[in-house]
């Protein structure tokens, strides 16, 4: 009843019930924007897509590029496309990419794709090499990743 109020006066201010309707709809964006941020970013995706396709120019010039690469498959598992990053990495692995970073990165785009037991074993790599890495960050992604195959007392346990 609130927003019909909000679009009643300012239809009688404006003159035009959709250039009122409009203000409203931006008012709502931008009051969520900056207190709880429920609805998505649009500036995000965009941010993501340009950097995705900095990468992706990156690897054309040089394909050799591991730093790249990395970053090219953290872009894409941050979209939703673990099974691309995955493919992404696997050279990084194989040329003998060891850190935590890089690992983590391909535990998480194993566990998204369907991998689970390769996923598991580098997660358990990383958190030997580093225990609170990230904070927890291990725990999360191996409590998602139980959950989304149906374990629900080991991700529980995580």
């Amino acid at each position: 009843m609130n927003n019909f109020f909000l679009w009643w006066v300012l239809s009688a201010i404006t003159g035009s019930p959709l250039l009122a309707l409009l203000i409203v709809i931006a008012l709502w964006f931008f009051l969520d924007r900056f207190t709880l941020g429920v609805l998505p970013d649009p500036f995000r995706i965009f941010s993501r897509l340009r950097r995705q396709w900095h990468w992706e120019r990156v690897l054309r010039v040089n394909s050799h590029d591991r730093q790249a690469r990395y970053q090219l498959a953290e872009t894409l598992l941050e979209r939703g496309k673990p099974a691309q990053a995955m493919q992404m990495l696997k050279p990084n692995l194989e040329a003998g990419d060891d850190d935590k970073n890089t690992l983590f990165v391909m535990a998480s785009a194993c566990l998204g794709a369907g991998h689970y037991e390769q996923g598991e074993k580098l997660l358990a790599h990383v958190e030997e090499m580093d225990p609170g890495f990230r904070m927890g960050e291990i725990e999360r992604v191996r409590g998602i990743a139980r959950l989304k195959r149906g374990d629900g007392a080991g991700a529980q346990r995580a």
